[in-house]
């Protein structure tokens, strides 16, 4: 059993998607809150369904039973729900699911982050690190994988580029080369991550070598 926290979030939802075309037995972590149509699209992949919070020790711990690999999406950084942030989620809650994962004999844990090479000394990067230094640590076989920043989000209207309208808003002047990848990458690798042992034990940085500049 694959338990996939962040579930319905954009990536999460798509490597449940693929991990149930393959014919993998998946739980998906979803929250009291979680929109209807979301937990109706995971259900209708086939997923079964355990109700959790990252800020609820307990829950995670159900979660994990019965499961021998754990992959987690999960982040602070879109969500709305009241009490998430930072510190509640990105490192207490990670911390927490890392705990009840190595309790319940989880073999295998893959964790989504992201490149630290040229990020910022924030809260957000230090509570990544604290997980993937606590997921070396923690005796379970494990993947890291430190992807650079998702085009479909950096690139779409939230963030400024509005197709339709043919505008961008583009931050200083546009000239520092950026890598982006897709997020439709991650759940491939990750299907060669559960099947390759040469993956296992590592952690892997996900860029575009074409770094694009954005004011072209």
């Amino acid at each position: 059993m694959i338990l996939v926290a962040g579930s319905t979030g954009l990536l999460g939802s798509e490597i449940c998607r693929q991990l149930t075309a393959q014919q993998k037995k998946v739980r998906a972590l979803v929250r009291k809150t979680s929109a209807p149509e979301k937990i109706n699209a995971l259900k209708q992949m086939g997923c079964s369904l355990t109700e959790g919070d990252f800020k609820d020790k307990a829950s995670l711990a159900v979660a994990c039973k019965d499961c021998d690999t754990v992959i987690t999406t999960v982040s602070s950084t879109i969500s709305h729900q009241e009490g998430d942030n930072i510190q509640t989620v990105d490192h207490d809650g990670n911390l927490s699911l890392v705990a009840a994962a190595k309790e319940a004999g989880v073999k295998q844990f893959i964790f989504i982050s992201f490149r630290h090479q040229h990020a910022m000394n924030t809260p957000l990067t230090k509570a990544k690190q604290t997980a993937e230094r606590a997921i070396k640590n923690s005796g379970m076989k494990y993947t890291i994988l430190q992807a650079s920043i998702f085009m479909e989000v950096w690139l779409s209207p939230a963030l400024g580029f509005n197709y339709d309208e043919h505008t961008a808003q583009i931050p200083g002047d546009g000239t520092n080369p950026i890598s982006y990848v897709s997020y439709k990458m991650l759940p491939h690798l990750q299907q060669q991550v559960l099947t390759i042992r040469l993956l296992k034990t590592r952690c892997w940085k996900l860029a575009d070598l074409s770094l694009l500049v954005r004011h072209r």
